[in-house]
């Protein structure tokens, strides 16, 4: 294998891993390692400077633009809470209203079945309590 490679480098150090990038293609690809990190860094002060502001300035317009995103996030979020509660009140109106209808017609609906067909309606609770009669007696006699 070693004749096949030839005379490459086959070291296995953290620089053959890492490939030597620009600042630019660096910061935008967000691989590779920076030529002269640690400078950098330590010439961000003066960076900032050159950009006409310095880092105290900076960290106030970054932290004045923090305070205003929370605010807007709070803002919102307290709209969608305030939105959900006018809603699930409004679900809760509807479908207390909606049973409210329902249990009316049942109503009258058994009222018009009493007066009308009374024979009927007894004879039906006798047939459904012999049916359940049956039924728990088979249930008891497989239970015992």
């Amino acid at each position: 294998m070693a004749k096949a490679l030839g005379n490459r480098d086959m070291s296995l150090g953290p620089e053959s891993c890492a490939p030597q990038l620009t600042e630019e293609e660096a910061l935008t690809t967000g691989r590779g390692r920076v030529p002269h990190g640690p400078k950098k860094v330590q010439q961000m002060p003066t960076r900032f400077a050159e950009g006409g502001q310095s880092v105290a300035e900076k960290v106030t317009d970054w932290k004045e633009t923090a305070e205003e995103t929370l605010s807007k996030v709070r803002q919102s979020t307290s709209a969608a809470y305030e939105e959900s509660k006018a809603r699930a009140r409004a679900m809760y109106e509807q479908a207390r209203q909606t049973s409210g209808e329902v249990s009316r017609r049942v109503r009258v609906r058994a009222q018009y079945l009493s007066d009308e067909y009374p024979m009927q309606i007894i004879a039906s609770v006798a047939g459904v309590a012999f049916i359940v009669g049956v039924l728990l007696r088979f249930w008891r006699s497989k239970s015992s």
